[in-house]
């Protein structure tokens, strides 16, 4: 006889990842232009420099001084910003396992059945054959 429904074990395991992000921030191109007037004591004159220039990877910086006057622009360059999040993002797992645990019952054999009903007749028969013999000796 097989135990029905077998024994079924289910195992769950949930598990969380997180991962680090990179995003990156677009910066268009920009242009800025700026003036002013600068006094220098120079007896009247007016005072005139070169230009100067400044670059770097993201923008351009160039000034000079013209008939006492300073000019500055700003040429900021096309770019993206890199900017890095740990654990921004964040991955859930489920695994399932099912285990299918068979148990093997224990094995009852036909003689060891036909005994036992042979051991409970004889039993039963021997109680009627004395009760018969003793009831025929009381007569």
């Amino acid at each position: 006889m097989n135990k029905f429904p077998p024994v079924v074990q289910t195992i769950v395991k949930d598990t969380t990842i997180y991962r680090d992000t990179v995003l990156y921030v677009y910066l268009p191109a920009d242009t800025v232009y700026n003036s002013d007037t600068v006094y220098v004591n120079n007896e009247g004159q007016s005072f005139t420099l070169g230009r100067i220039i400044t670059e770097t990877g993201y923008a351009r910086a160039e000034a000079w001084v013209n008939d006492s006057k300073l000019y500055q622009v700003l040429f900021h360059k096309q770019s993206a910003l890199e900017t890095r999040y740990d654990s921004l993002l964040r991955e859930k797992q489920k695994m399932i396992t099912i285990d299918r645990i068979v148990q093997l019952p224990c094995e009852v054999t036909a003689m060891d059945r036909l005994t036992r009903f042979t051991k409970w007749i004889f039993a039963l028969a021997a109680i009627i054959f004395v009760g018969i013999f003793v009831l025929r000796l009381k007569k």
